[in-house]
Formats: structure tokens, C-alpha cells, sequence
């Protein structure tokens, strides 16, 4: 018998060191496995007063700088306080411009901002007392040269009426689109059940004064019947656009039940014109616990992600829901904590991957720090539960409504309030999601190695076919 491979002029000791080739290359390589950690600056102290500071929110500029506001002085047993503030940072937290105050008369509440095209800060808020009687929405800007701008009244409703929790959006046309809440429905004018409506106005900054548009749009509709509130103290939560335009709103509502405390989670979606595009909507189950404090975040596909408190399960805890463009479910409430304490106040931002940064207030260890956890776009955790914020001799107190934003390189920045020096005081913070690659052998072959072992495998039984 001839030795294998001689008629072809292929020699044994060749052949052995061409399978060793062909296992080599079709062999399964290792790949990399994304692993997630959180990477965080040291926290910033905004305020060092001996008067309480709290209700602190912020905002960046098309340079990534970061506003901050927030209330200062004594409070009222409602939550009103004497003054307004602000500050600005650069994007790795250095402070630009010392706390200022904003200097408004009355009494001032909790503030919502935005910066247009011109890099100039827009701060809406509601008032009491001040100019005009009862509550009502002001505008004020702050120009790129920290100028501060006079005061504007947006709305004017009947001095027994409420009129408060602003929400704003500025867009890339110096438009600004305010959605806050009314009691001009109320049946007893202001008093005892105190319904409150969401109302839409448009208007347009021209480098100088304000110029409105539209409104105000009466955008719910609700009959009176039950408990009929659309919000209270911070319900009116949570609003985003869209890349068509359009805007989606978040509040919790108590229609369905007789006790405020007993609100569930309601959602809708209009255009800039004001025509309801998704009628309003509830979105959690009527079963006597409260659902509320939703956040909204929309991604470039247009698709609407939501976070929430829900005590459905006797604790507070913290729920995902996922919805397209069109307000239908995709991904259904998802429980995003267990933990038997508390977790309260959540708020969520999409990075450049659609994946979603979750902020909430948690009470596991005690008192209450930041947790946070990194999903995929339907809710798959990449990072579990991690610590923000640590203070072992402070029962942290957070803000009502923990805020957060995300830059156009996926760094957060949040802003809460915190038990410092026997007062409450305004905190900032950076972090971003790092990627940490590790190598696992995965025992299975590409369609490339799969196919050039077939090959191999071929060749081989051509050759022993020829030898006999």
C-alpha cells in the first residue's frame, strides 16, 4: 500500500501540520464580555448656608456646562421658600459662576429649566404672593453673560386658584413649551377637593422678552367623579419630546380612588400644537396602593421608558414599563427593587447605546443614599444595584424628585439635597458607565471556522479515497 499522500505529492508528516492549521483557524476563539462598573466624582457641595436649601434641579447648556437651581431660606409648613437661586458649573464640575440669587418677591416654589440656542437659562417656577395673588406660573432668564433678565407672569388664573409644578422643554427655535397644573376646574373655586387639570401653553424667546404662542390647552379631561385631582405636591412629574416633536407627560393622578394618597400612575401624548395624540392614559393597576413619582425618558426610536414608585407589594419599590411611539405596551411593569426597604423617587436618562441610567432614593442601609442600576432597552439589568452616595453619620434626606440628565458623552449629572450641619443643602454630582471587556471561551464555531473544517474534512477523504 502506498503511504498516504504520496500520490499527490502531499507527505504524511504535511498533512498532520495542515489539520493542526485548520483547527487553529476554525478552532472557537475566545470573545469579550461586556462587564459594567460605575465611575463617580467626588460629590459637590452646592450650598453652605445656615438656612434650609432644597428643591434643586438642573440643566446643561449645548457646551455641557451645568445649571443648578434651587429655593433657599425658611420654609413654610406648605413647602414654599423665601428665595431663589442658581449656579453654574463647567462639565468636569468646577463652579463658573458663584450662587446667585434670582431675587423674585413672594414666595417660591419648585422650578423647571432649560437652556435655548444662545446658551441662555430659562428658569419657570411658581410663585405666591409675589406680583400677582395666589399662585401663578414666571419666567426668568439668565443670559450667557449671567445677566439676569426681568421677570415674566405666564399665566393669570383667579387669585383663589392654583396654579404651580411647572414642566418645560426648550427647543432648538428658542420655543419654550410649559405643561403645568390649574385648579381653574376646581367646583368649590380652590377649596376643599382641590382638582387640579394640566394645562399646556407655547411661547417664543427673541433674545429679549417673551412672545406667546399658543394656550393655555386644557390637556385632561377629567369628569369630577371620585377624587378628581391630577396631581398634588409634585405629582405633575415628568415630561419629554420626542425626535418628531411631540411631547409625552408623566403624572400620578388620584381619580380612581377618595384619599390622595391612592394615585396611580397616568400618561399622555400631544403635539406642539396641542392636539392629543395619545388620550390619557393609566398605565399602573387600581389596587389601593399609590403609584407615583413617574419619570419619562424617550429614545431615538421614539419609544417611551418609565420609572415609577409603587407600593403594590406592601414596601415602596421601584417599577419599569416600556411603551412605543403610540402609548402600547412593550415591555410590561418590570420590578426593578426588592430590597423590604424603601425605595422612593426614581428618575431615568438613555445614553448613546439606548440603554437606560436608573437613579433612585434608596433606605436599605438605614437612611437614605442613591442607588443606581444600568438596563438594557427592555429592561435587562447590565449593572446591578450600585451605591452613588455614602454618609455614614447623616441620614441623608434627598429631594422629592431625584434629578438627573445625561450628556452627549453618556456622563450623568444629578443634583439632590442633603442633611448637612443640622440643615438641608443641594449636592452635585458626575458619574458615568465604564465598560470593562474580560475574555470567555465560548465552545462553539463560527460559520467561517464551520466552513473551513467541512473544507478540511472534504480534502482529507479526497485524499484517502485516492490512496486505495
Amino acid at each position: 500500500m502506498r503511504a498516504i499522500g504520496c500520490a499527490t505529492g502531499l507527505a504524511p508528516e504535511y498533512l498532520v501540520v495542515f489539520w493542526i492549521s485548520i483547527f487553529w483557524v476554525a478552532a472557537p476563539q475566545p470573545i469579550a464580555a461586556v462587564e459594567y462598573e460605575l465611575v463617580c466624582v467626588e460629590d459637590v457641595r452646592v450650598t453652605n448656608t445656615s438656612e434650609p436649601s432644597s428643591l434643586p434641579t438642573l440643566s446643561l447648556d449645548p457646551e455641557e456646562n451645568v445649571y443648578v437651581t434651587w429655593a433657599e431660606g425658611p420654609s413654610s409648613p406648605s413647602g414654599w421658600y423665601e428665595d431663589l437661586f442658581y449656579a453654574m458649573f463647567d462639565d468636569t464640575g468646577s463652579r463658573l459662576r458663584p450662587n446667585t440669587k434670582l431675587g423674585f418677591p413672594g414666595k417660591q416654589g419648585p422650578t423647571a429649566l432649560g437652556v435655548d440656542s444662545g446658551n441662555n437659562l430659562h428658569v419657570v417656577w411658581h410663585n405666591m404672593n409675589g406680583p400677582a395673588p395666589g399662585e401663578e406660573i414666571f419666567h426668568r432668564v439668565v443670559d450667557a453673560g449671567g445677566v439676569i433678565g426681568a421677570g415674566t407672569q405666564m399665566t393669570s388664573t383667579p387669585s383663589r386658584l392654583n396654579t404651580d409644578m411647572p414642566l418645560l422643554v426648550v427647543d432648538a427655535n428658542d420655543d419654550l413649551y410649559v405643561v403645568y397644573q390649574d385648579e381653574v376646574n376646581d367646583p368649590i373655586n380652590g377649596d376643599g377637593n382641590k382638582r387640579r387639570d394640566l394645562f399646556y401653553k407655547r411661547f417664543h424667546w427673541n433674545g429679549s422678552s417673551l412672545t406667546p404662542l399658543l394656550g393655555p390647552v386644557e390637556l385632561t379631561t377629567d369628569d369630577g367623579t371620585g377624587f378628581p385631582n391630577v396631581g398634588y405636591v409634585n405629582n405633575l412629574r415628568s415630561m419629554a419630546v420626542d425626535p418628531a416633536g411631540d411631547f409625552h407627560v408623566l403624572w400620578a393622578d388620584w381619580r380612581d380612588y377618595s384619599h390622595y394618597d391612592d394615585t396611580e400612575v397616568y400618561y399622555l401624548k400631544f403635539d406642539r400644537d396641542g392636539n392629543t395624540l395619545v388620550p390619557e392614559t393609566r398605565l399602573t393597576s387600581v389596587d389601593g396602593q399609590p403609584s407615583r413619582f413617574p419619570y419619562v425618558a424617550v429614545d431615538v426610536h421614539g419609544d417611551v421608558h418609565i420609572v415609577w414608585e409603587d407600593r403594590r407589594n406592601g414596601n415602596t419599590n421601584i417599577y419599569y414599563k416600556k411603551l412605543d411611539n403610540g402609548g402600547n405596551t412593550v415591555v410590561d411593569d418590570l420590578r426593578l427593587t426588592s430590597h423590604p426597604a424603601d425605595s422612593t423617587n426614581p428618575a431615568v436618562a438613555i445614553d448613546s447605546s439606548g440603554n437606560l441610567n436608573v437613579l433612585w432614593q434608596d433606605h436599605r442601609s438605614g437612611h437614605r443614599e442613591l442607588y443606581f442600576t444600568y438596563l438594557d432597552a427592555v429592561g435587562n439589568t447590565l449593572l446591578d444595584h450600585t451605591l452613588v452616595t455614602a454618609d455614614a453619620t447623616n441620614p441623608a434626606l434627598m429631594n422629592l424628585q431625584v434629578v438627573l440628565a445625561i450628556d452627549s458623552r453618556d456622563r450623568l449629572h444629578m443634583t439632590w439635597r442633603d442633611w448637612v450641619d443640622g440643615t438641608t443643602q443641594v449636592y452635585y454630582k458626575q458619574c458615568y458607565v465604564h465598560a470593562i471587556d474580560s475574555a470567555l471561551e465560548i465552545p462553539t464555531l463560527s460559520s467561517l471556522g464551520l466552513a473551513i473544517l467541512m473544507a478540511a474534512l472534504a480534502l482529507t477523504a479526497l485524499l484517502l479515497l485516492r490512496q486505495t
